[in-house]
């Protein structure tokens, strides 16, 4: 066998591990030891694949974005108009968020310490919600990529502000009520296209 594919195969076998354990006793109780055991590995091995537990958490991270990225694709419907596709994608977000809180905390509040930046930025594999936001979006500001991508931004940041609020209970806000917010952003955001 092909030394990287076996490489990225431990590698795998790592990340599953992470996210088996941390659907099971959450991330604060994560450790390279369990890691290393729930793969089948000396915990040591871990460092022949991922500098520290950070950098394998940044890795299950982006697992996580991709996991999410599938999920929403399931949510596709080419009859609904560009606005519509963009609060079923926002509000379907919400909901997988909402369902699975140590991931959105993994993702998006997680210290991950001095991990290289590039481990997200460069990357050609979809990122979760925005790629088909800004699918969605660009399809309203043909020939002008900034307003897309301001767009963009205003509803991503909006999204992702409520979810702060509503997994770490810090509102009277609900699920359904930032549903309806969802809706009326999106019209007011995208109320020209």
């Amino acid at each position: 066998m092909n030394n990287n594919i076996q490489k990225e195969r431990t590698k795998r076998y790592f990340i599953d591990a992470a996210k088996e354990l941390i659907n099971e006793i959450g991330i604060e109780n994560l450790s390279v030891r369990k890691v290393g055991t729930k793969a089948g590995f000396s915990y040591a091995t871990i460092y022949n694949y991922f500098k520290d537990l950070n950098t394998l958490l940044s890795f299950v991270a982006l697992d996580y974005l991709d996991d999410v990225y599938k999920y929403l694709l399931s949510f596709t419907d080419d009859s609904l108009s560009a606005v519509d596709q963009v609060k079923v994608y926002s509000k379907e977000y919400v909901n997988f968020m909402d369902n699975n809180k140590d991931i959105f905390r993994l993702v998006f509040i997680e210290d991950f310490g001095s991990t290289p930046k590039d481990i997200f930025i460069d990357r050609d594999e979809p990122l979760g919600l925005s790629t088909l936001l800004q699918e969605s979006i660009s399809k309203l500001y043909t020939g002008n990529l900034d307003e897309a991508m301001f767009a963009f931004q205003l509803i991503g940041s909006s999204i992702h502000g409520k979810l702060i609020f509503l997994i770490g209970n810090r509102d009277k806000a609900t699920k359904e009520d930032i549903y309806k917010l969802i809706d009326s952003e999106v019209d007011f955001i995208l109320r020209r296209k």
